[in-house]
């Protein structure tokens, strides 16, 4: 039983050792291959980990070059563009610097040309001065003569009543004299009379004290001596007043004797200036009726020696024969050449004008004399004796008189000859205000209240007219000014292409200033001059001006078209009311249909616009071209939107309408467009993809943002928008109605080296206040 029992227990110590080493072995093997997996474990998070380091890097060096690249890029491309841009301000300076030279040029050459005419003109004032000096000498000396002797009779008349006054002051002054005397002499007297009772009273105290008699005798005289003295006061005061009163009467009938001269003397003067000026009409009637009587009677003379002549040839035997008879005169077929005859009457014609031209030179040789003498003589002379001349020196001298007194300021003139001749010159009815020949600064003609056809008005009108063509039917003038001009564009095309008809009126150059040119085209007030050509025609338009909204250029009309080139510091777009473009400059050619700018260019928010026209008006407004920006501020269009940027684009466009001023809104424009380094300014898309719930607000700054876009009667569509910004990338499509209101769709992915979230958004509300919503 033992034995069994040990047996039992060996096998059951046996068995259990087995078990144990079974669990050391089981555990043994256990821990090895935890140890085991512990290590792969390590081993593969080492690797993972490794591996997500080395992503890592490589990507941040892949961002990091690309991010170079791009810096490059844009670099490179801002150096291009910078060098582009100074290229073409370079071109644009060397633009402006050769029209400023050929435009200092041209001023030169006219301010040469004035300058000659100066120098011509004032060698013909010097001729013409020098022939009246000796005149205005003599009559300059019989005005001061005369001056003389009224300013003698005055300063006489003056001298007497200055005598009388102070004759009458003296005494005054004597008697005024004598008085303070007496009570000088009277007070000292009352003085010494007092002091002499003062000094008996204090010899005698006693007598003064024991009595008061004495006393009150002394204060009765003090009394008495004071009140003398009152008296003599006020009775002084009241003679210095009567003086100073009758002083001032004396002064006060001085003044008025010397204001009823001097009133006398100029109502003299005005009845003689009445006289004189009578007195020129008078004789500038009667001048041009001897010169009437005097051509008349040589025209006749001429016909009856033409008919004569005529009539003897026609009796005449033969050339070379034999003399004829007629009334007693031998007549020789060699004395009737017909040649001779037409010299005689050739002569006569000269003689004429001659005659006209020597009446216009004597006429501003007196003006000169008569506003020397004037200015030599202080006083008008009273009027003189006439001397009695034989009758033909009367006549010249009255002419000359015509001209040299009558003629001071301006002559009125017949407006229905210059009406007239304007009318067949222009092809439309022009009226006249009134004409008046002015030989203040030279001969000058003054025409006011200038209306030409339905439209064109001109306060007044300045021109210098050639010598011989003021009373002639064909007038010729050298220069026209114009002030206070307003013209409708409609006669434009007139003006330039029509030129004048006909030969009854030649001008040289029109000047005008501050031209007003009306129409339903918005354009600025005009300054420069139009050089007319020998046929009538304008040849060149020169525009001149200074100042911020100045417009300089030329127009040249050839045949039915015309040439311009127009710059301006400022100029308002027209059709685009708001639209006022900097440093402004065109050039293309007219005509009476339409304009065509071949190239235009100016500065706006901060960049360029650039582009051509096609400008037409038959039968409504049509503005059509191709436009180019460079480097616009992006923000001015719709700041909520876009918030920062440089936009370059190029498209089309097309307006049309009846009114040339509400284009713009009616509007075409379609193109492509690029912003660099911009924002959108109303949301940041990456954190409204990355948590729906944040607010939409912020900023998205991206480096590029491309697109094209069209623009329809106020509504604007924006389609295949692409957006770059670093990790992030974004489609888009938005629409924007007449009204402002917004709809459009927003596509974006943000990438990030663990996930990409990509996410739809939508765009609603209105341009000032867009909502953009995942």
């Amino acid at each position: 039983m033992m034995r069994e029992a040990a047996a039992m227990e060996a096998q059951a110590r046996a068995i259990a050792e087995a078990e144990r080493k079974a669990r050391e072995d089981a555990e043994a093997k256990a821990k090895a291959e935890a140890e085991r997996k512990r290590k792969e474990e390590a081993e593969a998070t080492a690797k993972a980990e490794a591996e997500r380091k080395g992503r890592e890097e490589a990507e941040a060096k892949a961002k990091a070059e690309a991010e170079r690249k791009g810096r490059e890029e844009a670099e490179a491309k801002a150096k291009a563009e910078a060098e582009r841009k100074r290229k073409e301000e370079d071109e644009y300076r060397n633009r402006e610097v050769d029209e400023r030279k050929k435009r200092e040029a041209e001023d030169k050459a006219a301010r040469e040309k004035a300058a000659a005419e100066k120098a011509a003109a004032e060698r013909a004032a010097a001729e013409k001065a020098a022939s009246a000096k000796a005149a205005a000498e003599k009559a300059a000396a019989e005005k001061a003569a005369a001056a003389k002797a009224a300013a003698e009779k005055a300063a006489a008349e003056k001298a007497a009543a200055e005598k009388v006054a102070a004759e009458k002051a003296a005494a005054e002054k004597a008697a005024a004299e004598k008085a303070a005397a007496e009570k000088a002499a009277a007070a000292k007297a009352a003085a010494e009379k007092v002091a002499a009772e003062k000094e008996a009273a204090e010899k005698t105290p006693a007598k003064a004290a024991s009595g008061d008699g004495f006393a009150d005798s002394l204060v009765a005289d003090l009394d008495s001596f004071s009140n003398r003295e009152e008296e003599e006061a006020k009775k002084q005061e009241e003679e210095e007043q009567q003086r100073k009163e009758a002083a001032a009467r004396a002064r006060k009938e001085a003044e008025e004797r010397a204001r009823r001269e001097q009133e006398e003397r100029k109502r003299g003067e005005s009845d003689e200036r009445r006289r004189r000026e009578e007195a020129t009409m008078r004789a500038i009637d009667e001048a041009e009726r001897l010169t009437k009587e005097a051509e008349e009677r040589a025209r006749q003379e001429a016909q009856a020696r033409k008919r004569k002549a005529e009539e003897a040839m026609a009796k005449a035997p033969g050339a070379g024969g034999a003399p004829v008879s007629q009334d007693s005169i031998s007549i020789y077929p060699d004395d009737l050449d017909m040649e001779e005859v037409r010299r005689d009457e050739s002569a006569l014609s000269r003689e004429a004008r001659r005659a006209a031209r020597e009446r216009e030179r004597e006429a501003a040789r007196a003006k000169r004399a008569a506003e020397a003498a004037a200015a030599a003589a202080p006083a008008a002379a009273p009027p003189k004796r006439p001397v009695k001349w034989g009758k033909g020196l009367a006549v010249g001298l009255f002419v000359l008189l015509a001209g040299g007194l009558g003629l001071i300021h301006v002559m009125p003139l017949s407006s229905g000859d210059y009406s007239k001749a304007l009318s067949d010159a222009i092809g439309l009815p022009v009226k006249i205000g009134s004409v008046n020949l002015s030989l203040i600064t030279g001969v000058e003609l003054k025409i006011d209240n200038v209306q030409i056809g339905d439209g064109a008005r001109i306060a007044r009108v300045r021109a210098v007219p050639e010598m011989g063509s003021l009373f002639g039917e064909k007038k010729t003038f050298a220069q026209v000014q114009l002030d206070g001009a307003a013209l409708p564009q409609t006669m434009l095309g007139d003006l330039l292409f029509g030129g004048m008809k006909g030969d009854s009126v030649r001008i040289g150059k029109v000047v005008f200033t501050e031209l007003k040119v009306d129409g339903s085209l918005a354009l600025p007030k005009l300054t420069g001059e139009l050089a007319f050509g020998d046929d009538g025609k304008v040849k060149a338009v020169t525009l001149k001006g200074s100042g911020e909204t100045a417009v300089t250029g030329q127009i040249l009309p050839k045949g039915d078209s015309a040439e311009f080139t127009i710059n301006a510091a400022s100029a308002p777009i027209p059709f685009v009311p708001g639209l006022n473009l900097l440093s402004f400059g065109m050039k293309g050619t007219a005509n009476r249909q339409e304009v065509t700018v071949k190239e235009f260019d100016g500065r706006v928010y901060d960049g360029v616009i650039s582009g051509n026209a096609r400008i037409r008006w038959a039968g409504g407004w049509s503005v059509a071209g191709d436009l180019a920006a460079k480097q616009i501020f992006a923000a001015v269009f719709a700041p909520t939107l876009i918030s920062d940027g440089k936009l370059d684009g190029t498209g089309r466009y097309a307006l049309q309408g009846a009114d040339p001023a509400r284009l713009g809104p009616d509007g075409r424009l379609e193109g492509s467009f690029t912003i660099t380094k911009g924002a959108i300014g109303s949301v940041d898309l990456a954190k409204v993809l990355q948590n729906p719930n944040a607010p939409a607000t912020g900023r998205t700054s991206f480096s590029e943002m491309s697109g094209r876009g069209s623009f329809n009667k106020g509504a604007v569509e924006v389609r295949d928008v692409r957006v770059m910004a670093g990790l992030l990338n974004a489609t888009a499509v938005l629409d924007i109605d007449a009204a402002g209101n917004l709809g459009g769709k927003i596509n974006a992915e943000v990438k990030s080296p663990t996930a990409v979230v990509r996410g739809a958004l939508s765009i609603t509300g209105k341009v000032p206040d867009p909502q953009i919503r995942k």
